[in-house]
């Protein structure tokens, strides 16, 4: 994805307040609640 923005003149910035959108990935959020649950 990131490969697809850069090629229609995105840059990736290191802080949110700097950026025109931010893309959340959902499955970080999930892989880490299944971890838990597993007790990892």
């Amino acid at each position: 994805m990131l490969g697809t923005l850069a090629l229609d003149g995105y840059t990736l910035v290191p802080e949110p307040a700097g950026a025109d959108f931010v893309i959340v990935n959902p499955l970080w959020f999930h892989q880490r609640a299944l971890e838990r649950n597993r007790g990892q």
